[in-house]
């Protein structure tokens, strides 16, 4: 397995720091980009990274700006298309590197930007994974199963009954 980081100038010129996991000499499958939760960063999905590589894919994670090792004033982001023209510069890299088919995973707040990301811009994604959108007790599902809908139709929505790694 190998694991590498590099670093991405965003479009603002601000430095963001990727992760990402493959596996030496197994035929690629598929690309995986995976977007962070708040207070999170890349570091975090190492272990999600190296089993996904044992299945021939390629993963990557950028530390969001403001978290990790990227820059920008901690846990803040100017804006929302600032947020989406990050994910998107390291989803061109990825295209750029493994090409097709790419998967887009959010976690929390992650998975919210993911499905911001994949309404807008829903011709750069082939498949995309929504994870703990949301606090179950708190809110029911229902808005959450009409945005992935709408962005991915065919797609199931359920709530965990448990979590595990």
């Amino acid at each position: 397995m190998n694991a590498s980081t590099f670093t991405l100038k965003s479009r603002d010129g601000l430095e963001l720091a990727v992760r990402r996991w493959e596996l030496q000499g197994a035929a690629h499958q598929w690309t995986f980009v995976v977007v962070h939760g708040h207070g999170e960063h890349a570091g975090r999905y190492q272990h999600l990274g190296e089993w996904f590589s044992t299945l021939g894919t390629t993963t990557y994670a950028m530390d969001q700006r403001g978290h990790g090792h990227s820059g920008g004033q901690r846990g803040h982001s100017p804006s929302l298309s600032t947020i989406l023209d990050d994910i998107d510069d390291v989803i061109s890299r990825a295209r750029d590197e493994r090409g097709r088919p790419l998967v887009l995973i959010g976690h929390s707040m992650g998975g919210l930007l993911a499905i911001a990301y994949t309404l807008d811009r829903p011709d750069r994604v082939d498949r995309a994974i929504f994870s703990a959108l949301n606090a179950p007790s708190l809110t029911p599902i229902a808005p959450i199963r009409w945005c992935t809908t709408r962005s991915a139709p065919g797609c199931t929505t359920q709530r965990s009954q448990k979590v595990s790694r």
